[in-house]
């Protein structure tokens, strides 16, 4: 399903992916999956993990997703759900590739560690950059 993001922001960021190559029906609707961190798996997240679950109709093949929190990273993967004619059960695509982002800061940070040393004449300052992802 080829999911990727784009526009990336502090507090959001927009999704967009390709329907599935083999349907087994119409795709009614995509459950995307948004979990804090890195390392989150959909094989082996838990539910409790999901920071944002959200659903989009399957004519559809991009979300925004909002109030994210800024300098944090995410892991995305996306669901197609189809329902089948016969019986109407609902079938559920495998986890599409998954993709890890970071948020940004909404505005630059202080630096760190600020020292200085004052003479009559000079003073010099010295700092660390601000953390970054």
């Amino acid at each position: 399903q080829q999911l990727r993001y784009v526009n990336k922001q502090s507090t959001s960021v927009r999704l967009q992916w390709h329907p599935p190559l083999h349907l087994n029906g119409v795709t009614e609707k995509y459950n995307i999956m948004l979990a804090k961190g890195r390392s989150v798996s959909p094989h082996t997240h838990n539910d409790k993990s999901l920071a944002v679950p959200m659903t989009v109709d399957g004519n559809i093949s991009n979300a925004r997703l909002t109030n994210l929190r800024e300098l944090t990273w995410y892991t995305a993967w996306i669901v197609a759900v189809n329902v089948r004619e016969t019986d109407h059960k609902q079938l559920m695509s495998l986890p599409s590739n998954v993709k890890n982002f970071g948020t940004s800061s909404g505005s630059s940070s202080a630096p760190r560690d600020v020292r200085s040393n004052v003479s009559d004449v000079s003073a010099v300052i010295w700092w660390q950059h601000p953390r970054n992802l």
